[in-house]
């Protein structure tokens, strides 16, 4: 009886520890530490918007978000550069003995305005597709469909076999 309880603890701390370092493994999943900069995180590594663009090649549709919303950024840096040379000439002008064209400033605003549109769209692309790739994954070490569960219950340590 002595030999059968103390082979069923060793059993239960061996699938203690097997589950324990299975929690340890580093995930596939991608975050997003800032997207306005273009910086996130996988497997512990910061990556930037080409590697992500990379990492998501696996799923197009998250691929496709990504592809968008790097083209969105590029359109909006390009268009924000244009608006705010229009509105630092209007305002160079001003200060030297120049007469200013104040329409052009203006100009520069609405320009500088479809730029900040499109950041927060671009931004908005990242995020759906760093979600559309993480909801895309298999990972293996979350087996949201295994029948045996090993934990804390009200009453301490159990198993529960779902099915």
């Amino acid at each position: 009886m002595a030999t059968r309880l103390f082979s069923s603890v060793i059993l239960l701390l061996i699938l203690m520890i097997a589950q324990t370092s299975m929690a340890q493994e580093t995930s596939d999943s991608i975050s997003v530490i800032n997207a306005a900069r273009g910086r996130f995180e996988h497997k512990n590594a910061t990556i930037d918007l080409k590697e992500l663009l990379h990492l998501t090649q696996k799923n197009p549709e998250a691929y496709n978000q990504i592809n968008k919303a790097i083209k969105q950024r590029n359109g909006g840096i390009i268009t924000g550069a244009i608006g705010g040379g229009m509105i630092g000439f209007t305002l160079g002008s001003a200060v030297g003995s120049g007469e200013p064209m104040w329409w052009l400033a203006g100009v520069g605003a609405g320009f500088f305005g479809i730029a900040s549109v499109l950041s927060s769209e671009s931004n908005k692309k990242v995020y759906r597709g760093v979600a559309i790739y993480n909801a895309g994954l298999n990972d293996p070490k979350t087996p949201g469909k295994s029948p045996v569960i090993l934990g804390m219950t009200s009453t301490g340590l159990g198993i529960s076999w779902r099915f």
